[in-house]
């Protein structure tokens, strides 16, 4: 027995020989075979990533560095079909640790979370510049502005939260100009009740008002009651041109007219408002003085001596005016003949048209026969012959020629010798 002992534990480990190295070949050859399947590629991803500055508490970025880069990554190609890898992966600047103001250049990291066969390999740009400064905190007093009131007719109250300082952090120099914290309204187009979520505006004396991007309030948003009711003693009334006479003849009112106010509001007691008509007129404007566009201010009108306008004291009437257009025909206007060369007669076929004028009526209905002139130009014929001629019109200098239509629009001309024509 004791001679059998060597030859078995010899064999033994043979055997773990023989196994391990078995099992580290089947190791290879599937290691090899999923690399042919599934092989390890270089994939830039579509998405943009976007980037994270990290920085101490006590600095701040002023500046808007490059916020969104391309990532490329090392993986199974594989890994890439996952629905959800992309949430895994973020890129940051890491500015912690930098205690210097002023600007940085930094390489961007690139991480992928609970993946630890994907690694990123460029990161595209590679690199952000910010801009660093001492970061500071201060409490300032908060206070509701109303920056555009409502309409006089109705009575404001404004409800904030208990709150009178807010806490403002952000760039050291640009926190230290900062005198107080505004919750500003903007009321001109309120008529009820509202509940408003106002962020505060940061006002500076000095320089006004303060913003930034590294500039940040808290809270960040405040809620903001604004209790809205009509006014027993104030009423809006709309306002009307009381316009008389009418226009000198031939004139009328375009479409340019305007009125402002277009709306008064008026005081007084609660029960002569509650008879006053809805809309008030101006006092009057006499038409029949105006041929061309004016404006004037004239006082509102109103129906008893207790009323008086909070707004609306002077009205602003704007009236546009022009001629009316129109038509008139003149007949029989005779033509005369320009331009015919020495040697040649010319004889006109016929030798009157009719003449239809176009514009203002106070123009035409000055217009005479003899104001209208009706030409023949014949420059253009050298020869005798038969020729059809365009007459050129004119009348007034304030009527333009296209306004003019020769009736007919064209007539025969007949050129022939001088001589010719003396003979017959």
């Amino acid at each position: 027995m004791a001679n059998s002992s060597p030859p078995q534990r010899s064999q033994l480990v043979d055997n773990v020989i023989w196994l391990g190295a078995s099992v580290f070949l089947a190791v290879i050859v599937w290691i090899t075979a999923e690399l042919n399947v599934n092989p390890i590629v270089d994939q830039r991803l579509n998405e943009r990533f976007e980037v994270e500055v990290l920085v101490d508490d006590d600095m701040v970025v002023t500046n808007q560095p490059q916020s969104r880069v391309f990532v490329t990554l090392r993986a199974q190609a594989s890994s890439f079909e996952a629905p959800d890898f992309l949430e895994n992966v973020w890129v940051v600047a890491d500015a912690r640790g930098i205690t210097e103001t002023g600007q940085h250049r930094l390489t961007l990291e690139g991480f992928v979370e609970n993946q630890g066969q994907i690694n990123v390999v460029d990161i595209s740009p590679a690199q952000v510049t910010i801009q660093l400064e001492r970061r500071a905190e201060r409490l300032v007093q908060l206070r509701p502005v109303v920056i555009t009131e409502p309409p006089a007719s109705l009575a404001v109250e404004i409800e904030t939260p208990d709150i009178t300082q807010i806490l403002v952090a952000g760039p050291a120099e640009r926190v230290a100009l900062i005198d107080e914290a505004q919750l500003q309204l903007d009321l001109a187009n309120q008529r009820e009740t509202v509940e408003l979520e106002l962020e505060p505006t940061l006002i500076s004396l000095e320089v006004g008002e303060i913003t930034g991007l590294a500039i940040t309030t808290d809270p960040a948003t405040i809620p903001v009651s604004v209790n809205i009711e009509p006014r027993s003693d104030v009423r809006e009334v709309r306002v009307s041109p009381n316009f008389v006479n009418e226009l000198p003849e031939g004139y009328t009112i375009t479409s340019s007219f305007a009125i402002q106010p277009e709306t008064a509001f008026v005081s007084g007691p609660p029960d002569v408002l509650e008879n006053l008509p809805s809309t008030l007129s101006t006092e009057p404007i006499d038409l029949s003085q105006y041929i061309n566009d004016f404006e004037i201010q004239v006082p509102l009108r109103l129906p008893d001596d207790e009323l008086f306008p909070i707004t609306g004291q002077q009205i602003t009437v704007s009236v546009g005016i022009e001629p009316i257009q129109t038509s008139r025909q003149f007949e029989s206007v005779a033509l005369d003949v320009i331009g015919l060369r020495e040697g040649l007669t010319a004889v006109l076929s016929p030798t009157e048209v009719g003449v239809l004028v176009n514009g203002p009526q106070p123009v035409l209905s000055t217009l005479e026969t003899g104001d209208v002139q009706v030409l023949v130009d014949l420059n253009s014929i050298a020869e005798p012959g038969t020729y059809s001629v365009t007459p050129i019109a004119s009348a007034s200098t304030q009527i333009v020629p296209e306004n003019i239509e020769v009736l007919p629009p064209t007539i025969d001309v007949q050129v022939v010798l001088a001589s010719e024509a003396t003979e017959q």
